[in-house]
């Protein structure tokens, strides 16, 4: 009887003791303040633009009260599928210039504008103001293309060098071409025709494949937009790609002097542009953010291409880059001349996307 009556006992303050637990656990959430979640911005944009461990992110995050969701995309054809898969799920879409033909209608209003000075540099707010983009648009980033080689002493490739002429030089090597229907056909048109288009290009065409072909001689040509490992193959001859892929290329292979030219002929402009297309708070802050001279000169010592508003300094020693300081000034300077490609129209892009993936397909039965 006695340990039964102890048992009894014990049952009795176990049993309390969990009473008083579970009081205690109710009254500390009830005290707990509630952290409220930050609603998604949705992001679409060019890849290497926008990463994760990017504490500028990190500060707009915060600052905004919204969680950043950025899905990347690599090339124009990959961003209209995207984009036209899911029209209604993009707070904010980061795209090249050349795609206003397709979506232009879509994207650009007036109804919820991007909060910028637009203080750009004094040739970039010329080309702003000429392309009359509407209150939701803005500048984000700008290029020129050119052409990439390793030094060598039987190369020797100036700006008064014909196209034809800097062909000549490579022959049983890789060469590799922008990964892109507008950026290509253009390269191939002047590789052909061996003169500058006319400035503001608005249509333009692939030139005849066996004529493609015959000048690339016994070249094997890859189509690419991220050549970090390319240019570390023995056979890697020459590159035409964007001016920011260049520097970086040069600041990241100290042993191989790899030269880069902006060439009259051949080289142009082009702009990325952020569009803000839904009129919700958080958005607004986001895109008023990445918009800004602050953001967008950070990003330009990261990612070596322009930012609309001039030249930047670097703002980390290890990031400095004398022939990315060269390359702005040379950009910048008032009496700069550049061709632009803009936006093309809708029939263009279908035609330029149809006849590239022919080029494409060709090119690789006829790989020598």
């Amino acid at each position: 009887m006695t340990l039964a009556k102890d048992l009894k006992v014990l049952l009795c303050s176990l049993s309390t003791a969990i009473l008083i637990l579970e009081a205690s656990s109710t009254s500390l959430a009830a005290n707990k303040p509630i952290v409220k979640e930050k609603p998604p911005v949705h992001i679409l944009s060019w890849w290497g633009y926008l990463e994760k461990d990017d504490p500028q992110l990190a500060a707009i995050s915060d600052r905004c009260g919204a969680n950043l969701a950025v899905d990347e995309f690599y090339s124009n054809m990959e961003f209209e599928r995207r984009y036209t898969s899911e029209p209604n799920k993009y707070d904010i879409i980061i795209y090249q210039e050349t795609n206003r033909g397709i979506l232009g209608s879509r994207i650009e209003s007036n109804d919820f504008p991007i909060a910028t000075s637009n203080d750009y540099a004094p040739t970039i707010k010329r080309q702003f103001d000429q392309r009359k983009y509407l209150a939701n648009t803005k500048l984000f980033q700008i290029s020129l293309t050119g052409l990439l080689w390793e030094e060598n002493p039987s190369v020797n490739v100036t700006k008064k060098s014909t196209i034809g002429e800097v062909f000549k030089q490579f022959r049983n090597q890789t060469i590799a071409i922008l990964d892109d229907y507008a950026e290509a056909a253009h390269f191939f048109k002047i590789l052909l025709i061996d003169q500058k288009t006319e400035k503001g290009i608005k249509e333009i065409s692939f030139p005849n494949k066996n004529d493609v072909k015959a000048i690339l001689g016994d070249n094997h040509v890859v189509f690419a937009n991220d050549i970090d490992q390319l240019v570390k193959d023995p056979k890697f001859g020459l590159a035409y790609t964007w001016s920011g892929s260049a520097m970086f290329i040069r600041t990241n292979n100290p042993t191989k002097k790899f030269q880069f030219l902006v060439h009259p002929d051949l080289s142009y402009a082009s702009a990325d542009l952020i569009s803000l297309l839904k009129k919700n708070s958080p958005a607004k802050c986001v895109a008023d953010a990445l918009a800004s001279r602050s953001f967008l000169g950070v990003l330009s010592t990261n990612t070596k291409y322009f930012s609309p508003y001039g030249q930047v300094a670097s703002v980390n020693e290890k990031l400095s880059d004398s022939n990315f300081s060269a390359l702005q000034e040379e950009f910048f300077t008032p009496n700069a001349n550049f061709s632009w490609l803009g936006d093309l129209s809708l029939n263009n892009h279908r035609t330029l996307q149809t006849s590239w993936l022919e080029l494409k397909t060709f090119l690789a039965v006829s790989r020598p």
